[in-house]
């Protein structure tokens, strides 16, 4: 995507003698990135069609993934995105973030082009920044976060995740898990059907893991964090056969070993997991043995598995001890647009599935990503103490009267930077149809959010122009 037309080309080509056209020049190039993602931020935001350089197409209203798959050609624009990769590490604000810079350096270039001092203005926004915390430190209520209340969580996470069905699916999750571990809490993508079809499953949702013919409705279960095959040798070894009635004994001795390992397991047990490879051989004795058999290639589904069955895991193919193995409620096949996903349920246990259904993978993605992101923030407030804030634009509004009446005695050149910030927070306050008054932001990521942008704001303020280091190639011989 080409960034190079500024919209200020006629200053120079003009001659006009500014000594802030460079710095008006440099925040221009920061808005034209801020334009781009600044319809992503409503209720029902605005998405974006963007062709990666594999050639593969993603519809996503998600600022950090729109500003990774564009190409930028501007320092100040890479700048950008460093803060925004950051603060998705962090948690939630990062559209807000950029929408807020935005604003603001919109408004300080119109005080630029008037004249006003760039060190004068980033002084008053360091000023202004400190007297918002101070406000922000007055309005923030403390209010513990009960995770076995689902309507509280739902209210919590209608801010970060801006989707009814997903806040509802998440909290929920985080009602029914207990939410002890964040890892409890599973995402399964089916690609089908629309996200008002997502359901939860208390237990495990898996796709593709069926060896065998046998179906079971739950019982005991071995957990195996091995292949079901052949133990073979570390090093090359050499077997000599005289006649061939050796080679036909060894083949049925080891078979025979097998059959045997495999009937001592399967005493008292309905199903065997393994990670990893099934032999056809091991399949078919387990077939015989009328045991259900189970392949999960991931060591976190594995490990998600013995606890939901409060199970062992063995480490090598042997009787699991009556002690070691697990328990199902039920196990269900499920077929669905020609897959087949296995649903592994166990009531009294913390393991949930979000079970996400979309027709487009892009939409799948998208949803994957806000669920994440409001587990990362859930697991953020966990064990600490809880503030939160006005949502919905009101905590913005609330902002921008108390600095107003601090500005009213101002006489100099500063209230225009305290009016600069005022209305850059206008563009956040709620509408007067917003029905959103039991919405509620936390504080710790709205006042991270403010910091950051007050600061890239002032960064970008002080820099008056770029330099790029001369590539130096190998020196030619004369």
């Amino acid at each position: 995507m080409d960034f190079s037309n500024t919209g200020l080309q006629s200053i120079l080509n003009n001659s006009i003698q500014h000594k802030n056209v460079k710095l008006i020049m440099t925040v221009s190039k920061a808005e034209e990135l801020i334009d781009i993602v600044a319809t992503t931020f409503r209720a029902d935001p605005h998405r974006k069609i963007i062709v990666d350089s594999y050639n593969n197409l993603i519809i996503t209203s998600e600022t950090t993934k729109i500003l990774s798959s564009i190409k930028l050609v501007h320092p100040i624009q890479f700048l950008f995105k460093d803060i925004l990769l950051k603060m998705s590490k962090l948690g939630d604000g990062n559209t807000f973030l950029i929408l807020f810079v935005g604003k603001l350096l919109r408004e300080c270039k119109d005080l630029l082009v008037k004249g006003m001092k760039a060190h004068r203005i980033v002084a008053t926004l360091k000023n202004i920044k400190e007297e918002l915390f101070k406000i922000m430190d007055e309005l923030k209520e403390k209010q513990g976060i009960d995770f076995s209340d689902e309507e509280l969580l739902k209210r919590t996470l209608m801010p970060i995740l801006k989707n009814e069905i997903l806040a509802t699916l998440l909290s929920k999750s985080v009602v029914e898990s207990g939410f002890v571990n964040p890892d409890d809490i599973r995402i399964q993508k089916v690609q089908t059907g629309c996200l008002d079809d997502s359901f939860i499953v208390h237990g495990m949702f898996l796709e593709k893991v069926l060896q065998g013919t046998v179906r079971k409705s739950g019982g005991k279960i071995a957990i195996f964090n091995t292949s079901l095959d052949i133990e073979r040798t570390e090093t090359k070894g050499t077997l000599l056969f005289e006649k061939a009635e050796d080679m036909l004994r060894f083949s049925k001795d080891e078979e025979k070993r097998m059959e045997c390992l495999v009937d001592s397991i399967c005493e008292g047990v309905n199903a065997v997991i393994c990670n990893g490879n099934v032999n056809e051989q091991y399949a078919e004795f387990f077939n015989n043995n009328d045991v259900m058999v189970i392949k999960v290639n991931s060591k976190f589904d594995i490990r998600r598995i013995m606890r939901m069955s409060r199970g062992s895991l063995l480490q090598t193919i042997r009787k699991p001890r009556r002690e070691e193995t697990g328990e199902i409620d039920s196990i269900t096949t499920v077929y669905d647009e020609n897959k087949t996903y296995l649903q592994l349920e166990k009531k009294d246990s913390n393991i949930v599935s979000i079970v996400l259904k979309d027709s487009l993978a892009s939409n799948l993605d998208e949803s994957e990503l806000l669920l994440e992101k409001g587990i990362k923030i859930l697991e953020s407030l966990r064990g600490n103490d809880c503030y939160f804030v006005d949502g919905a634009g009101r905590f913005e509004l609330q902002l921008s009267d108390r600095l107003a009446e601090l500005s009213a005695n101002i006489r100099d050149s500063s209230k225009l930077v305290y009016s600069a910030v005022i209305k850059a927070l206008s563009y956040f306050y709620p509408s007067e149809n917003a029905d959103n008054e039991q919405l509620k932001d936390i504080y710790s990521v709205k006042r991270r959010t403010l910091e950051y942008a007050i600061d890239l704001a002032c960064e970008v303020l002080m820099i008056e122009d770029y330099l790029v280091a001369k590539n130096e190639g190998p020196v030619a011989n004369n």
